[in-house]
């Protein structure tokens, strides 16, 4: 199977919107789901927890150009074992048991107006907003 390859593009905050929202401003929905693993130098990895988590979005026209983002999202942390919500957990460094609590961004929202650097393929584009988020709004 052949190498994908992708080249560095900036493209405009209405292809942005049109992948992660609705350029009419409709609701959307996003869900995600993963797994969390400490790293520490010389030891093994551990699997800590799984997480999921969702996101509300819409975006909005700004009336001297760009879109407004509104968001809410949530991400729930799960045991490993038995993909059950945790509200405590053990930790094997110190031996305590802690509260977990899941993360509650409210709110993401943005107003964005410049290019949005990403890296596109014949088949994926990757939108870059981690790194150029401050550079946006």
């Amino acid at each position: 199977m052949p190498t994908a390859e992708f080249v560095q593009k900036w493209l405009s905050a209405r292809d942005w919107v049109r992948v992660r929202a609705d350029l009419t401003g409709k609701t959307t929905f996003i869900a995600w789901q993963g797994a969390v693993y400490s790293f520490v130098p010389q030891e093994r990895r551990r699997h800590l927890f799984n997480i999921v988590g969702m996101s509300a979005a819409r975006c909005l026209p700004h009336p001297e150009g760009g879109w407004y983002f509104l968001s809410r999202e949530l991400t729930f942390y799960l045991d490993p074992d038995h993909q059950t919500l945790c509200d405590r957990w053990h930790n094997p460094w110190t031996e305590e048991t802690v509260p977990v609590l899941p993360v509650a961004n409210d709110p993401v929202q943005g107003l964005f107006r410049r290019e949005v650097p990403a890296q596109v393929g014949e088949r994926t584009t990757t939108f870059q907003t981690i790194n150029a988020l401050s550079q946006l709004w």
